[in-house]
């Protein structure tokens, strides 16, 4: 799934893998992962953002 982090006009397109996807709030239209933001923050623009066991 491709997300975007942040404000529209400075946030960037990550690809997630499903397996991070926490939940989905439809009324919030807010996508809840299982990754901490320095994952997310690290993640490239089209890399995929995971979370590695161990691997911090």
């Amino acid at each position: 799934m491709v997300v975007e982090t942040g404000h529209w006009y400075s946030g960037k397109p990550i690809l997630v893998l499903p397996g991070n996807i926490e939940r989905i709030s439809y009324e919030d239209s807010t996508v809840f992962l299982n990754l901490t933001k320095e994952d997310i923050d690290d993640t490239a623009k089209n890399d995929i953002a995971q979370a590695v066991v161990g691997h911090r």
